[in-house]
């Protein structure tokens, strides 16, 4: 059974966080969890110590433009 996901270290799902602070939750192959946070950091420029990996998954928050700004490049 996978580990559960450490929520606690995540704030962009909390209805009491920052309206433009979202938490995004992208899918990787089991196994390459790191390789998707490291490309999450490099990509997104957040320190990979945020970055929560799960089976299967990674999770991050990140400010909405910044999002924004992504799509856009």
């Amino acid at each position: 059974m996978a580990a559960a996901i450490e929520w606690d270290r995540l704030r962009g799902h909390d209805p009491t966080s920052p309206a433009d602070l979202l938490t995004i939750e992208a899918t990787a192959v089991t196994g390459f969890e790191e390789a998707a946070a490291s490309e999450v950091a490099e990509n997104f420029g957040i320190d990979s110590e945020n970055v929560v990996k799960a089976q299967g998954r990674v999770l991050f928050d990140i400010a909405k433009e910044r999002v924004e700004e992504a799509s856009n490049n």
